[in-house]
């Protein structure tokens, strides 16, 4: 995929916040930080951790735990709750 320009500050945040709701919708819940930049369009860049390490924070991410990551050394996020996007939650 080509990379996209997504602008700066609430715009690139904007983005990636569309980008992980897409990603949510396609069932993809557990990625790192290349496979959301695939995602987007976007390379893997400081601003794209700050913006995860803010979701973080808010709890709206989590990070899976080392013992889990089957010797990945990449952090692996995990998108568990749609409640922050607004949608309704996934019948099983």
């Amino acid at each position: 995929m080509g990379k996209f320009p997504a602008g700066k500050g609430q715009n690139y945040e904007k983005y990636v916040m569309l980008t992980l709701r897409t990603m949510y919708e396609a069932e993809v819940t557990t990625f790192s930080a290349r496979e959301l930049a695939s995602w987007g369009g976007l390379q893997v860049t400081n601003s794209m951790r700050n913006v995860l390490a803010q979701l973080v924070k808010w709890g709206w991410l989590s990070i899976e735990p080392q013992e889990l990551r089957d010797g990945h050394r990449a952090t692996i996020f995990n998108l568990s709750s749609c409640v922050w996007f607004g949608s309704q939650a996934r019948k099983k």
